[in-house]
């Protein structure tokens, strides 16, 4: 059973992370990142999405909260 992962903040070791979480989602589920700042969240959902680290297609979402 995959394990979906939730980032809290939207920083630089948020874009580290979920870049990471990426490379293996092959044993990790969906993605979801939450802050304050949508923009910031949206801005690395389109940094993963650009480099296409994900092996497997999965979601990777942005919210505010």
């Amino acid at each position: 059973m995959k394990k979906n992962v939730l980032i809290i903040g939207a920083g630089g070791v948020a874009q580290v992370v979920a870049h990471k979480c990426a490379q293996h989602n092959d044993i990790l589920g969906d993605i979801a990142i939450a802050s304050r700042n949508v923009a910031k969240c949206e801005q690395i959902i389109t940094s993963v999405h650009e480099k296409k680290q994900s092996k497997s297609a999965r979601k990777i979402n942005g919210s505010c909260t």
